[in-house]
């Protein structure tokens, strides 16, 4: 795939040389540590992210949407204090960039923040994080807990030099939203918060907390976001965001009839499904036969694979990952990917439950 050629001035960042872009959101890497889980699995993460971060040591990558509220403030902070500003150098041309995921504000008290966006030779990364928000957070008074966190958060990204990334999700024990009030809800994000350039439209849309018909709504949901955040005008929603989480299922990303000619039945994948709805309502948010500049998926399942078997998967046959990105041929493959949630996990000498630690990921892989 080659990256299209897009402003990066407000952008998580965009490929070189005509290569696809990867950015990662990363939770870090080493034992001990807890980070985000897949989809199929409980949470049960702490709110707070270790004192120190290297290239052992992970920030916990808690969802918003599986998480109690988060506090305004980093545990034990002043919240009267200043918050110590820097001015982020400017970073080095990459074709991979790699960001973290974690929605709680200590990620930016981190004492390893700076280290970990630094390059061996001293140069500077692009500075990307994630964050997830409730789907209404704009919609919510001012005061509101998950609108002070988030404020908190995206203000604390600023201060230090971090592009943000917003994910939007459900309300827990709420009804996930209609289109239209989505789209109202993301409108007045946008206008709330108008420095943010980079979302997801909807976490996990095919995960089983989603719609009954996931993967037309999704596709609404994406095509409305995309309607009030144009490339052109350096903001940036990626399609997708799928969940990618178990090894070896491919079937999700198949395309019946190749990566050209989605298929819109229910004998069809997800994807293909989704791909469908894409091109044939587009049209409705004045985006004919609308091909996504920038995708996100979940690329969870293969490097679990990987972790538990020792060894890289085989093709698109096998590889989830290899699956999807081959779904983005003929007239979908200018696009750029965001792996918005990567990592693997330790499992304990019996394969009993899951011990949701992390090995290594990303540049540390």
């Amino acid at each position: 795939m080659r990256a299209r050629n897009h402003d990066t001035s407000r952008r998580a960042a965009r490929g070189a040389g005509g290569a696809a872009l990867l950015v990662v959101a990363l939770a870090g890497c080493g034992a001990g540590t807890v980070l985000a889980p897949p989809s199929d699995a409980a949470s049960d993460a702490p709110a707070n992210t270790p004192d120190t971060l290297d290239a052992t040591t992970a920030l916990d990558a808690t969802k918003a949407a599986d998480a109690p509220d988060l506090p305004a403030t980093p545990d034990g902070a002043d919240p009267t204090a200043a918050d110590a500003c820097m001015t982020a150098p400017p970073p080095r041309s990459e074709r991979l960039v790699i960001g973290l995921a974690d929605s709680n504000a200590n990620l930016f008290t981190n004492a390893g923040l700076d280290r970990f966006f630094t390059a061996s030779d001293g140069s500077g990364h692009r500075r990307v994080a994630h964050v997830y928000a409730w789907w209404d957070v704009a919609l919510r008074p001012p005061d509101d807990p998950r609108r002070v966190a988030l404020q908190t958060w995206l203000d604390r990204a600023a201060c230090h030099g971090v592009e943000a990334l917003v994910a939007f999700t459900p309300v827990p024990g709420a009804a996930l939203p209609v289109p239209a009030e989505y789209d109202r809800a993301f409108v007045a994000f946008r206008a709330a918060w108008p420095t943010v350039q980079a979302f997801t439209a909807w976490n996990e849309p095919n995960g089983p907390a989603s719609w009954p018909d996931s993967a037309r709504t999704a596709a609404d949901v994406y095509l409305r976001a995309r309607s009030h955040c144009r490339p052109e005008e350096g903001c940036v929603v990626a399609a997708g965001d799928m969940a990618a989480t178990v090894a070896g299922n491919t079937a999700q990303f198949a395309m019946a009839s190749g990566p050209d000619a989605p298929c819109g039945t229910a004998a069809c994948s997800w994807l293909d499904r989704y791909k469908f709805s894409l091109d044939a309502d587009g049209a409705n948010y004045g985006l004919p036969h609308h091909r996504p500049e920038v995708w996100a998926v979940h690329t969870w399942a293969d490097a679990f694979d990987y972790q538990r078997n020792g060894e890289h998967c085989g093709g698109a046959a096998r590889c989830v990952t290899r699956a999807f990105l081959a779904s983005l041929e003929g007239s979908w493959r200018r696009a750029e990917v965001w792996m918005t949630e990567t990592g693997a996990v330790y499992e304990g000498p019996d394969d009993a439950a899951r011990a949701r630690t992390q090995d290594c990921a990303g540049r540390f892989l």
